[in-house]
């Protein structure tokens, strides 16, 4: 079991990254700081969950070769984590608010991690 979660260090890294960063209390970011722009966030939700598609068929791609099938399960997967970080966002954390756009965002970069890694799986970075 401990063998099969090692295999995905890096997902489930990214995985905690993501529900640290959606969690923490939304006045850690100033507003008048160079990153604080009208939809910075909206960036930051695609590239957040383009990278968690990436890690999680990266960390795959080392033992087998994904098929249509598991590159669908990886966009559900990001898509639903997403959902329930958002969900959760509405309800549990108080200093957070759950929105739609974000969620969207996340779904296109789900998708988007999952078309780049089409092409470039092969490359040495992705199976580190």
């Amino acid at each position: 079991m401990l063998k099969k979660a090692l295999q995905y260090w890096k997902s489930i890294l990214c995985s905690v990254l993501i529900f640290i960063l959606s969690t923490m209390p939304s006045d850690t970011v100033k507003e008048d700081s160079w990153y604080s722009f009208e939809h910075s966030d909206k960036i930051v939700h695609f590239i957040m969950y383009l990278s968690l598609s990436l890690m999680v068929l990266s960390d795959y791609y080392k033992k087998n070769n994904p098929t249509i099938v598991k590159y669908i399960m990886v966009f559900v997967f990001a898509a639903t984590y997403g959902g329930t970080i958002e969900i959760l966002q509405g309800t549990i954390f108080e200093t957070r608010s759950a929105d739609i756009y974000d969620f969207v965002v996340n779904v296109i970069g789900a998708i988007s991690g999952c078309l780049i890694f089409i092409p470039f799986r092969n490359l040495a970075i992705l199976r580190l």
